[in-house]
């Protein structure tokens, strides 16, 4: 037994240590903030979008920044809603503060929270 133990921890103890620290190193890309482009997206499926979906991106965009966690979980939840997919096109993307704050200004102006 204690054979099999030392054969584990000299084989195997590298390739657990990258998936452990690799699971880390996305972990922490997707809990930041998105780019301007995402947040156009956000802006562009918001007009297209459901009222619950609509209420959904509300809900995340008040909290302020919009991490990539929570820009999959919308855009999966407004791709599932959506008969049809529309992005803006790749002109002049602002910043993130100005995407962000566009955003807001939709929502705002919409009535939402």
């Amino acid at each position: 037994m204690n054979e099999l133990f030392g054969w584990a921890l000299r084989n195997l103890s590298l390739p657990i240590g990258m998936a452990v620290l690799t699971a880390c190193a996305a972990g922490l890309y997707q809990s930041t903030e998105v780019d301007a482009q995402q947040y156009r997206v956000l802006r562009q499926s918001y007009l297209d979008g459901t009222s619950r979906y609509q209420a959904n991106l509300a809900g995340v965009a008040n909290g302020g920044a919009v991490s990539k966690w929570a820009y999959t979980a919308l855009l999966r939840d407004f791709w599932t809603d959506a008969s049809s997919l529309s992005a803006p096109g790749p002109d002049d993307a602002p910043g993130v503060d100005a995407a962000r704050a566009e955003l807001m200004a939709q929502i705002k102006s919409n009535g939402g929270t």
